[in-house]
C-alpha cells in the first residue's frame, strides 16, 4: 500500500516571481506607423543590421529642379529613415590629424571639379608624408584637361566644360602618366579645347596603385594617409554646418544636391553625444565649417523610403548608406622604380627637344 500511494504523489511546484523581459503598451501602434512609410520587410533588414541611437522617418519638402514638363515652383515630398548605427574610432587613428600636409583650402566655386581637386592633393599628402618631396602642389588643372574632356563637352553647360567624376578614375589617370606640378599648369578655368600636355622636366606626381576602402578599412588606413571619400551634399546644411557635426537632411527644406568629392584628415569620437565622425576638408573655401574643414557622422545611414524624388536622386539611398562612401587611397611606387620612371620621361623629353 506504501508504494502506490508514493506513485499517485503528485510533483508541485512552489510559486516564483514573473520577471518582465520587455513591455511596451507602443509597439504595435509604432510599428503601424512606421509600416506607412516602410515595407515591414525592408524594416526587418533594417533591424538585422543591429542599428542603434535614434530611429527617424524624415519627410522634406523640394522644389523640383526645372526640367521639361516640370513647372516652376512646383514641389514635392521625399521622404528619408535616418538611423544610427555605431562604429568604434580605433584610440591610434584618433591621434592622427593629416591637416598639416595639405597647402590652403581650394575654392571650386561653380566648377564641378572637387575629384580633380582631392586627387591632387592626396598625390602631394603621400609624397609628403613618405618623404619624398615636401609639400608640392600638384595639377587639378591637369587632371581636369586629360582625365574624360568628352565627358565636359556633353555635360550641357555653354560656359562650363568641367565635370562629375570619381577620385578613383582620377587617380589612376595619374597612376598611368604622373601628374604636373601646379607650378607648370596652374588653373585657369575649364575650356572646351584645353592646351596639349606639354612636360617640361620628368619631376612629376608619380603613385603606383589606388586601392579602394570599406568604412571600417578607412578607420585603420588614417593612422598612416589621409584618405579620400564622397559625401552627400544636402542643402542648407551643409552650407551651415559650422562646429557641428554634419548628419544629412535636417531642415523641412532640406534638398539633396549631389555627391560631393572630399578628403578625410581624421576621425574622432564626440565628447558629449558620444557619436563617431571623421574631419573632412572641402573644397568650396575656408567660409565652410571651421576654416573650410567640418565633421561628418559616420553613425548616420540614410535610406530613401518613400516613393517622391528628385530625378537627379533616382540612383542614390535606394538602401542604407553611411554619410561616407567610396573611400580610397593613392600607394606609391617603391623608390627605385620611381626613379626608374623618371629617367625613362627625362628621355623622351629630350628627344622631343631635339626634334
Amino acid at each position: 500500500m506504501e508504494e502506490n500511494r508514493e506513485a499517485t504523489t503528485e510533483t508541485k511546484f512552489l510559486p516564483i516571481e514573473v520577471e518582465i523581459l520587455y513591455e511596451s503598451d507602443q509597439l504595435f501602434t509604432d510599428l503601424k506607423k512606421i509600416e506607412q512609410y516602410i515595407p515591414l520587410s525592408l524594416f526587418m533588414e533594417i533591424l538585422e543590421m543591429r542599428p542603434d541611437g535614434k530611429f527617424e522617418i524624415l519627410k522634406v519638402k523640394n522644389k523640383l529642379v526645372l526640367q521639361p514638363n516640370v513647372k516652376a515652383g512646383e514641389t514635392i515630398d521625399v521622404v528619408y529613415t535616418r538611423f544610427r548605427k555605431h562604429r568604434v574610432v580605433p584610440e591610434d587613428t584618433k591621434k592622427a590629424d593629416w591637416r598639416v600636409y595639405y597647402g590652403p583650402v581650394k575654392d571650386q566655386g561653380k566648377h564641378e571639379i572637387c575629384w580633380t581637386v582631392v586627387a591632387a592633393e592626396l598625390v602631394t599628402a603621400i609624397r609628403w608624408i613618405k618623404g619624398r618631396e615636401n609639400g608640392t602642389e600638384y595639377s587639378y588643372q591637369e587632371l581636369v584637361d586629360f582625365v574624360f574632356p568628352e565627358k565636359g563637352k556633353l555635360n550641357g553647360k555653354e560656359d562650363h566644360f568641367c565635370y562629375k567624376l570619381s577620385i578613383v578614375k582620377a587617380l589612376r589617370y595619374i597612376v598611368q602618366h604622373g601628374i604636373q606640378k601646379a607650378e607648370d599648369r596652374p588653373f585657369d578655368g575649364c575650356k572646351e579645347f584645353p592646351p596639349p600636355r606639354v612636360l617640361l622636366h620628368p619631376d612629376l606626381g608619380y603613385i603606383g596603385a589606388v586601392k579602394s576602402l570599406t568604412l571600417e578599412e578607412a578607420l585603420i588606413r588614417l593612422q598612416t594617409q589621409p584618405i579620400g571619400a564622397a559625401m552627400p551634399i544636402f542643402r542648407p546644411d551643409y552650407d551651415d554646418i559650422k562646429g557641428g557635426i554634419y548628419s544629412g537632411p535636417m531642415p523641412r527644406d532640406s534638398m539633396f544636391c549631389g555627391m560631393h568629392a572630399v578628403s578625410i584628415t581624421g576621425a574622432g569620437t564626440d565628447d558629449e553625444t558620444g557619436e563617431s565622425f571623421m574631419y573632412v576638408r572641402s573644397s568650396h573655401g575656408v567660409r565652410l565649417g571651421k576654416d573650410g574643414y567640418f565633421r561628418v557622422s559616420i553613425d548616420v545611414m540614410l535610406l530613401r523610403t518613400g516613393e517622391g524624388y528628385q530625378e537627379h536622386e533616382a540612383n542614390y539611398f535606394t538602401n542604407p548608406t553611411p554619410l561616407l562612401v567610396r573611400f580610397c587611397v593613392p600607394e606609391l611606387l617603391e623608390e627605385d622604380e620611381e626613379k626608374k620612371i623618371k629617367e625613362k620621361t627625362a628621355e623622351k623629353i629630350r628627344k622631343m627637344v631635339q626634334r
